[in-house]
């Protein structure tokens, strides 16, 4: 299987190509895909094209990216930096509906276990970033299923 990661937490700073908005992750997506990707991975942006985890942004990017790859599992990040504060983070990720095929959740975040179960308490699949030896530890304690490591 490929998945192939759209943009990551790259910007328009680090390279001009970055696909930024819900039109632009469609274009990559479809490229992606015709390239040989099975799967795919973004980092959905607001208006002011910094990571975002409130449902509009989420929603725009999922959906621009799903009609022009209908059929291909679509994942997001969830990751700390985006959010810090975890109540908030959790916050956003309940208003996700119906959300991605998948997000991933990285381990070595405080309350990486959390994010799990709410995400998979919303029908999202959970893909699990283990960076550390204690964040694989902190996962072999979690009790969830996981779509792939």
């Amino acid at each position: 299987m490929i998945k192939a990661c759209l943009n990551g937490d790259r910007t328009r700073a680090d390279h001009p190509g970055v696909p930024i908005t819900p039109a632009e992750l469609a274009d990559a997506a479809a490229a992606a895909v015709q390239a040989g990707a099975d799967a795919l991975h973004l980092h959905p942006r607001g208006a002011d094209e910094r990571e975002s985890l409130h449902w509009p942004d989420i929603r725009a990017a999922v959906e621009a990216v799903q009609a022009a790859c209908p059929g291909i599992p679509l994942g997001v990040s969830t990751r700390e930096p985006i959010v810090p504060d975890l109540t908030e983070r959790l916050r956003l990720i309940a208003e996700w509906h119906p959300g991605p095929d998948f997000a991933s959740v990285n381990f070595h975040e405080p309350g990486a276990a959390q994010v799990a179960d709410l995400l998979l308490s919303r029908g999202i699949a959970v893909e699990a970033g283990l960076f550390t030896p204690e964040a694989a530890a902190t996962y072999l304690t979690w009790s969830g299923p996981t779509l792939r490591i």
